[in-house]
């Protein structure tokens, strides 16, 4: 090619994907050599000479592409192998059933306490075998996650077969999953080279069989099932989604009270290409808060197009020159009002603590812009924590006087909060109830807003008033007939020290004895029905 004076319109452009808007490995002009190595599954390779316009000035460049076999990358086959001995996860297990049957089958065990997640593929474990088993065992705690890649299943009305089972053949009752009747194929990407959409299933339990039975007058060396398994522990890593591959969910009833979370394995994902989205559902019970730590580290591909702000609202993404949804992110979505509480992109050089108390639960969501085996996305550490809710305190409360304030913490980090308290105050009968609101001196009605609301015996007689932080100490004055007060506040961002509501009941002065006649408009009590609000300066 030309020299460097012409790098813009001579070079070799080399990503990892099937299109020149995935990631770029290397770029190549002039007289560069380089040995570039690419585990895959995509590579594209962009050539381009001359100027953009006549007269063009054609050159060229030489290339030569090896491809070799690399640990844990799926080797699909397309021509029969010749006969080896497999390289199995339990040797005597499957060497033992081998010879019992014959040198007619194959049997492979694979178990969790050996390999958590790989790659399988019956024609590189015994070629022209008729029947092949596969086996995943986990421990008690553990589900087994499968998915399938590529298969061909050859012969006419179902005269070759592959199985897969919810458990073992052996456990009773019909566990059958899905059945593949020849013939039957399926390839990893259509015809305009996109993959397709995934084959996974999932066990309830943490055992899952596969079966493959070939015909007898069928070509053995041509029939295959290649894919991929994972053991998910659900006790650590949350309940599985059985209708997603990357979904987990964690329930503050029935999962551990703590544990920290990871990017998502990619084995199973190793035929998506393209946006990722993998959401983690964090649901506590009505009693329960959940903290969420995002630890200080995280770094993703797509930093140079957004950057992480924290501030009075808490932390927002700022994409610059692209939408969100073209940045690598965390998103953190309130379940029931479908409001974000936070998202992270970029670098995070800081602990960000969450907690969440709202009702409902917190959806946090995992996007890669990009997404492929070679460039699995980005790396996070997150803590969470189902404890019982303490920021609100009690509930009701039906003393004479008192008072509700900030919870005072002593915590390194700053609490980002998503928090909504509901409070009830009652009064003695025929006491009237004075409420005096004092909100924190910044912030806004996004970050610090109180409502009260109060109600008398008949439905149209109904009150409600609203405080936002910043603004004056307001009073609010329930008549005596409402007997209690119920109060809303809804915290968001940063937490602040500086609000307090306070109360105190009184018996309104009693009116003259009643007479025959009616009192005049001025005297009646129906003109004092509505509370009064003042604003201290």
């Amino acid at each position: 090619m030309h020299g460097r004076v012409r790098c813009s319109t001579d070079y070799v452009a080399v990503y990892a994907g099937t299109s020149t808007s995935s990631p770029l490995i290397d770029s190549l002009c002039g007289s560069q050599t380089r040995t570039i190595r690419f585990s895959g599954p995509s590579v594209l390779v962009d050539f381009s000479s001359g100027p953009r316009v006549p007269q063009y000035k054609h050159s060229g460049f030489l290339a030569t592409v090896t491809f070799s076999g690399v640990v844990g990358v799926p080797s699909l086959p397309s021509t029969p192998k010749p006969p080896r001995v497999p390289a199995l996860h339990n040797p005597q297990e499957a060497a033992a059933a081998d010879e019992g049957a014959g040198g007619r089958v194959c049997d492979q065990v694979y178990r969790s306490n050996v390999t958590r997640e790989g790659i399988f593929d019956t024609s590189a474990l015994a070629p022209g075998r008729q029947t092949c088993c596969l086996r995943f065992i986990g421990n008690e705690e553990e589900v087994v996650q499968v998915s399938l890649f590529k298969y061909n299943i050859g012969g006419r009305n179902c005269q070759s077969e592959a199985s897969i089972y919810d458990g073992l053949t052996d456990d009773p009752g019909d566990n059958l999953l899905r059945r593949l009747c020849g013939p039957m194929s399926r390839e990893p990407r259509d015809a305009t080279g996109r993959f397709l959409q995934q084959e996974f299933f999932l066990s309830s339990a943490n055992a899952l069989e596969i079966r493959l039975n070939l015909g007898q007058n069928t070509n053995f060396l041509s029939q295959y099932l290649v894919g991929g398994y994972h053991f998910h522990n659900s006790l650590q890593e949350g309940t599985k989604n059985p209708g997603s591959v990357c979904d987990v969910m964690f329930y503050g009833a029935s999962s551990p009270g703590r544990g920290s979370l990871i990017q998502p394995s990619t084995t199973l994902l190793w035929n998506v290409e393209g946006a990722l989205n993998c959401s983690y559902l964090f649901v506590p019970t009505s009693s329960q808060s959940l903290t969420i730590t995002v630890q200080e580290g995280m770094s993703t591909a797509t930093k140079a197009h957004c950057t992480t702000e924290c501030g009075e609202e808490g932390c927002q993404c700022q994409p610059s020159m692209v939408a969100l949804q073209h940045v690598d992110h965390l998103l953190l979505v309130h379940t029931l009002s479908h409001n974000v509480i936070a998202c992270f992109c970029g670098d995070v050089k800081e602990e960000r603590r969450l907690v969440v108390n709202a009702g409902g639960g917190v959806d946090l969501i995992y996007h890669v812009a990009h997404f492929t085996w070679a460039t699995p996305g980005f790396n996070f550490t997150l803590d969470y924590r189902f404890a019982p809710a303490a920021i609100c305190g009690p509930e009701y409360y039906s003393n004479p006087t008192g008072e509700i304030g900030p919870r005072q913490y002593t915590t390194p980090v700053t609490n980002i909060l998503y928090v909504t308290c509901h409070w009830g105050i009652a009064s003695p009968q025929g006491a009237a109830l004075a409420l005096t609101v004092s909100p924190p001196s910044q912030g806004s009605c996004a970050t610090w807003n109180l409502t009260v609301e109060s109600a008398g015996k008949d439905k149209n007689d109904k009150l409600r008033g609203n405080a936002c932080a910043a603004e004056d100490t307001t009073l609010f004055d329930i008549p005596a007939h409402h007997l209690a007060a119920e109060i809303t506040l809804e915290l968001r961002g940063e937490q602040r020290h500086d609000w307090l509501l306070t109360w105190n009941t009184h018996w309104p002065p009693r009116l003259p004895p009643t007479t025959s006649v009616s009192p005049k408009p001025e005297l009646s009590r129906t003109s004092d029905l509505h509370p009064t609000r003042y604003s201290t300066i």
